[in-house]
């Protein structure tokens, strides 16, 4: 405060830093944040701490859901922040009808399609989905049944395409800790996954399959 010099506070980085508070004894500064990297795809915000002056990183908030708005008590003993949780399930509408539309999910838990979905010629449903933790590409038959992972790279993997001819999904993949996406392919039973030739590295961006 007295010179004004700036220095580094730790070496956590993150996409997006939100709200700055710090313990009553000015031991630990906590913040909301998402982690580095974490892209529109893996929007949830989590609550963390530094230690103060050793910049010791620890994450508070141990789920999925997302946090911001942080405060404290005068004292710093209390939290309160927002708790902000996307739920997201696959459901169909028999001939575009809405009235007979039906859930072929049992749970929202992996927020499936939340980042994708495409059908493939023979009528299954190719979709993004947090099942296992991470963002994955997964395929199920249309009413649900027979659900199965097909992608379980360390990455966040989303916005699935089947391609024209029916035989690959095309889909964006994120490597933990990385600035830059990839395209990549599979093949519709999960095998021959494979880079899509874009030219080098992307930053984030939209997938759409074209017909012709």
């Amino acid at each position: 405060v007295e010179s004004g010099k700036e220095r580094i506070f730790s070496d956590a980085r993150f996409d997006t830093g939100g709200q700055l508070v710090w313990l009553g004894d000015g031991s630990a500064l906590l913040f909301d944040a998402i982690e580095q990297y974490g892209g529109r795809f893996n929007w949830n915000s989590q609550l963390w701490s530094i230690s103060y002056p050793a910049g010791t990183l620890r994450r508070i908030t141990p789920d999925l859901a997302s946090y911001s708005n942080l405060a404290a008590t005068e004292d710093g003993r209390t939290l309160v922040a927002v708790r902000d949780e996307v739920r997201a399930g696959l459901w169909t509408a028999p001939d575009g009808d809405t009235a007979r539309a039906r859930p072929i999910t049992a749970s929202s838990n992996g927020r499936e399609g939340a980042t994708g979905i495409d059908w493939t010629s023979d009528g299954r449903i190719v979709y993004s989905a947090t099942a296992q933790g991470n963002w994955d590409i997964w395929i199920a038959n249309s009413d649900g049944s027979q659900s199965r992972q097909l992608t379980s790279d360390p990455a966040v993997e989303t916005q699935p395409r089947v391609l024209p001819d029916g035989t690959a999904i095309i889909f964006t993949s994120r490597a933990s800790g990385a600035s830059d996406v990839q395209v990549r392919l599979i093949d519709l039973d999960g095998s021959n996954p494979r880079p899509f030739g874009t030219g080098g590295p992307i930053f984030r961006g939209y997938v759409q399959v074209r017909g012709d």
